[in-house]
């Protein structure tokens, strides 16, 4: 624990860049939450004043802290070596080297590749369902009326036999 008489300036910890996290509030708007800073969040009405809301909100959560005594941590920053290992089946293993000889890349690269396109496609079906959802919420508030494709044959996300919900306008 960092006591009174042995901590930074004020002007250390207003000078350090915290992270924050914003999220989409379901009533309109936006909430910003920094990680780091226990109870710091503000609100935003539009995606423009997010900047200046978050750094108001860092700013006052630093300084009424430091006036009350309290310690600030230090910003977290995690750092990736690039590196991890992966345990998995021989078999597994075995299949990932011969299709990354069939492709003439290292089984390395062809991990890579893997993982990069696996991850691209859960980012967008998590943005899908997300925007699914708003839609679906927006539906029950609008005076238009939707519906959602369960099985759209055009769809243009599919993955291992998943495709993403779609809306389809009804006439009210």
């Amino acid at each position: 624990m960092v006591t009174i008489a042995n901590r930074k300036p004020l002007e250390h910890y207003l000078s350090l860049q915290y992270p924050f996290v914003v999220h989409t509030d379901p009533d309109g708007g936006y909430v910003i939450v920094y990680p780091d800073l226990p109870g710091c969040l503000s609100q935003a009405e539009t995606l423009d004043e997010i900047p200046d809301m978050a750094e108001d909100a860092r700013t006052g959560w630093i300084e009424t802290e430091y006036e009350e005594g309290r310690n600030i941590p230090e910003p977290s920053h995690q750092e990736y070596s690039g590196k991890f290992n992966v345990r998995l089946p021989k078999s597994l293993h075995r299949s990932l080297a011969d299709a990354a000889a069939q492709d003439g890349v290292s089984l390395n690269q062809y991990v890579v590749m893997l993982l990069s396109s696996g991850n691209a496609q859960m980012q967008l079906e998590r943005q899908l369902r997300h925007v699914a959802t708003m839609a679906f919420d927006w539906k029950e508030t609008s005076h238009h009326s939707y519906r959602f494709l369960d099985n759209p044959v055009d769809s243009p996300v599919r993955h291992h036999g998943y495709s993403a919900p779609q809306l389809e306008a009804v006439a009210a």
